[in-house]
């Protein structure tokens, strides 16, 4: 069980980040050849957010002379992606999972040998 939780664990994350890596790839892209679309993209959401267009013209483009954190942010606010996440080792996310379900999974199996073993 350990070993399929852990693996399980493992591919997910990895998944995860295979998946925001190549969506902030696609946003950095766009970054680099289509600024202006990009700005545009953002201002509707500060938009919708109530931000007036004059304010959020001016928070975008003081924020794209700064494109990691440009990037950063528009990650969040147009995709829901922490780009955060891309740092997260899933080897030993797995590795953890594994070890957890080993040990508290024992706790059971000793107990029995403990008071069950000796009679």
């Amino acid at each position: 069980d350990g070993i399929s939780m852990g693996m399980g664990d493992f591919l997910s994350e990895k998944a995860e980040i295979d998946f925001i890596r190549s969506e902030y790839e696609r946003e950095q892209w766009e970054f680099d050849n289509y600024l202006k679309g990009e700005i545009e993209e953002m201002m509707e959401i500060y938009q919708r957010n109530h931000i007036t267009k004059q304010d959020a013209e001016i928070i975008l483009n003081t924020m794209s002379k700064y494109p990691k954190l440009f990037l950063d942010h528009m990650m969040q606010q147009e995709l829901g992606l922490n780009t955060r996440q891309i740092t997260v080792n899933p080897k030993r996310n797995g590795c953890i999972t594994f070890s957890s379900f080993l040990l508290f999974g024992s706790i059971p199996l000793l107990s029995y040998l403990i008071f069950y073993g000796s009679a």
